[in-house]
């Protein structure tokens, strides 16, 4: 047996969407792992376009990105928000605060295309 072209197509778009969707997953449990440790150590609240993100999972968190790219219109991805809040952890003389990680990451997005 032979599995027809349309079928091999779609075989390997199932593929590809699936380790896409590993890779959203892997990034958003790192981003669950930041905004602990930012609440929990230095006093920082994260949020997302006023969305709190503490004790979300990580497909609640993925929907909020979706949210934030057709609601808000701002194409923002898990992994740029997760990076943001990597480095945030990483600032000494950060002081105790709410921050939107989602208009953060717009920002930082619009800077960089303005840039390069």
């Amino acid at each position: 047996m032979s599995l027809n072209p349309e079928a091999a197509v779609e075989s390997g778009n199932f593929v590809s969407n699936l380790t896409d969707w590993n890779k959203k997953e892997k990034a958003a449990v790192a981003l669950i792992s930041h905004i602990g440790e930012l609440l929990y150590d230095k006093g920082v609240e994260l949020v997302l376009f006023r969305n709190h993100l503490i004790d979300e999972s990580t497909s609640a968190i993925l929907n909020l990105h979706d949210y934030a790219e057709k609601v808000v219109n701002k194409p923002i991805d898990i992994y740029t928000t997760a990076d943001l809040a990597k480095e945030l952890l990483k600032l000494d003389n950060i002081k105790p605060a709410k921050i939107d990680i989602g208009k953060l990451a717009a920002e930082w997005l619009e800077e960089q295309n303005s840039h390069g």
